[in-house]
């Protein structure tokens, strides 16, 4: 049986999903989870692209989220020749999904590094040093075992991309 599982990317600017990513198999934490944190450890999320840069870089979260579907998309398709990565519109819940990872930018690292300055038509978010840190929440839909309709959601895990590695070391 498949373990199904939803991956969003949330915007830094209103805390909306950018994009849902629904995986069809291995979607448990050792698996998917061990896997998309593999992809975005040592990915820095920058304000601009610099001319010769080698770091591992995305130009925000919308580049980040074209990155990550590219990189599972394909991978899928190399390992099996048929792909169980799917987009579907922000909002997606309810489709069989076990797990729910949810990709954003480290809040605290967000407000040490942005500010934002308010005019009298718009919002203008300055950043500081325009290199954003990764967090990763895993949300549990179903406690094995239990008893359908009784079990709340809850939060799993909530770190790093290099924490997320160390706490579900299986699937490296």
């Amino acid at each position: 049986m498949s373990t199904r599982s939803l991956t969003t990317v949330i915007s830094p600017y209103d805390d909306k999903e950018i994009m849902v990513m629904y995986r069809h198999t291995d979607g448990y934490p050792e698996g998917h989870g061990v896997e998309l944190a593999k992809f975005l450890k040592g990915m820095i999320i920058v304000n601009g692209i610099r001319l010769n840069d080698e770091r591992r870089i995305a130009n925000g979260m919308g580049c980040l989220a074209a990155q990550m579907v590219t990189h599972f998309k394909v991978r899928a398709l190399l390992d099996d020749g048929v792909s169980g990565i799917y987009l579907h519109p922000s909002g997606t819940r309810d489709i069989g999904e076990e797990y729910i990872y949810k990709v954003s930018i480290d809040k605290k690292d967000k407000e040490k590094r942005m500010g934002i300055e308010e005019s009298e038509d718009r919002k203008v978010v300055i950043t500081k040093d325009d290199e954003y840190g990764l967090i990763i929440e895993i949300t549990s839909i179903y406690e094995p075992g239990a008893i359908i309709g009784n079990y709340e959601p809850r939060v799993i895990f909530r770190g790093s991309p290099e924490d997320l590695i160390l706490t579900y070391k299986e699937g490296v």
